[in-house]
């Protein structure tokens, strides 16, 4: 799977606009780590599982992106 794929995964689950992407290591499963801004302006981390595409955990990023 492609950072890309992982993002429009993540588009599905919260609507907005990618802020970044990247693959991180999550206990042993590589996973697309993506941040999404939403229509609320909050920061939505989305984590996608790098081999099965599936979303694993989607929770609110409390970290600022500039």
């Amino acid at each position: 799977m492609t950072k890309v794929q992982a993002g429009e995964i993540a588009l599905q689950k919260v609507n907005g606009t990618i802020i970044k992407a990247q693959l991180e290591d999550e206990d042993g499963t590589a996973v697309y780590s993506v941040i999404i801004k939403d229509s609320k302006n909050e920061t939505m981390e989305v984590k996608v599982d790098a081999s099965t595409g599936t979303v694993v955990k989607v929770e609110q990023d409390n970290q600022y992106y500039y």
